[in-house]
């Protein structure tokens, strides 16, 4: 099998920068995306089924959207004390295989062999200089079906850290998993993914960890949390783009990203000076959907996303047509999505 395999299965191996530390993406054939794409639509429905509400990356339809405003929720409620965020080491590339390969077979009989066929052997992966490494742990990121299978692997994981006694609450999109309650209960929930994860090829990292606590509850968490390594704060969080926590640190998140996208805009219409229509493109196709996650799971922030209104108003439109500015009732007109054939 390997033999037959190996060319459909090897990758460029490329690593891109997480700041801090590396997340390698491996850039297979032409051909195993396009299977892998068509496997995907196939089983896409079975996977959604296998993993249900509690692991959000099997294809379910805005299931990162739906964490986050759990999670807010969750952290909103008067019985909440906190919010753990877990961070694993490299946890894409360290799922046991063998592990993953026979939760498949059980889960979601129907993704068994094409997971099989592309796991089960070791993949040839290729970097920059003519080395090569053999990829014998994992899934492979850039694979079209990798974030399911892993989902799929990691199910009797999160199975496990259930516990209807314990009053905390868990969610899961791919790695990160993301619980709230009480304390003690978020102790004993900390200390199971410890003590079970290993198995799983599922490495907690203490330190990378995050306990939003409110701020009554400060000196008790740093009790029970002492000697785990896992940070606390009472000001907030990122998670999974998103915010967590106290009003003053999400007006400090939004803030600095508009700042950003503002710099963007500036540089998009020097662009659409001499190339409108790429410069158009670029904005509609992919710039404007940047903002639209935290649009969704961020509420209540439209008086701090003024300033990038203002920019595109006062220098991207003006660059697309001309040097010609528009009055409101035009620039309510421009908003509207075009119209397709």
């Amino acid at each position: 099998m390997t033999s037959s395999l190996e060319a459909f299965l090897a990758c460029r191996l490329l690593p891109l920068d997480k700041c801090p530390g590396l997340r390698p993406i491996g850039v297979g054939e032409v051909l195993r995306r396009i299977a892998g794409k068509v496997v995907m639509s196939v089983i896409k429905g079975d996977v959604q089924k296998s993993v249900g509400s509690l692991q959000v990356c099997g294809g379910q339809e805005g299931g990162c959207e739906a964490a986050i405003h759990a999670m807010r929720t969750i952290f909103e409620d008067d019985e909440t004390d906190a919010v753990l965020l877990i961070d694993a080491a490299n946890a894409f590339n360290s799922i046991n295989r063998s592990v993953m390969l026979e939760n498949i077979r059980r889960l979601c009989p129907i993704a068994y062999n094409y997971a099989y066929n592309c796991y089960a052997a070791q993949a040839r992966l290729f970097v920059v200089g003519g080395k090569e490494i053999r990829s014998r742990e994992g899934t492979t990121q850039g694979d079209p079906p990798s974030m399911a299978l892993y989902a799929l692997g990691l199910m009797p994981l999160l199975w496990g850290l259930s516990d209807p006694e314990r009053g905390d609450k868990q969610v899961a999109y791919a790695d990160d998993l993301t619980g709230g309650g009480k304390l003690g209960d978020l102790k004993s929930w900390f200390d199971s993914i410890v003590a079970k994860g290993p198995a799983f090829g599922y490495y907690a990292e203490p330190s990378k960890s995050w306990l939003i606590v409110k701020e009554d509850k400060l000196d008790e968490a740093k009790v029970t949390f002492a000697n785990t390594d896992v940070n606390i704060t009472t000001s907030g969080k990122k998670h999974l783009g998103a915010v967590i926590g106290h009003l003053d640190y999400k007006v400090d998140f939004v803030s600095k990203l508009v700042t950003e996208w503002i710099h963007q805009i500036k540089q998009l219409s020097e662009i659409a000076l001499s190339e409108p229509h790429a410069a158009y493109t670029a904005f509609t196709s992919c710039i404007r959907h940047k903002y639209t996650h935290y649009l969704r799971t961020i509420p209540a922030i439209s008086s701090l996303l003024e300033p990038l209104e203002s920019a595109i108003m006062n220098f991207l439109i003006p660059a697309l047509t001309n040097g010609r500015s528009v009055t409101s009732d035009e620039r309510i007109l421009l908003s509207l999505p075009e119209l397709k054939n």
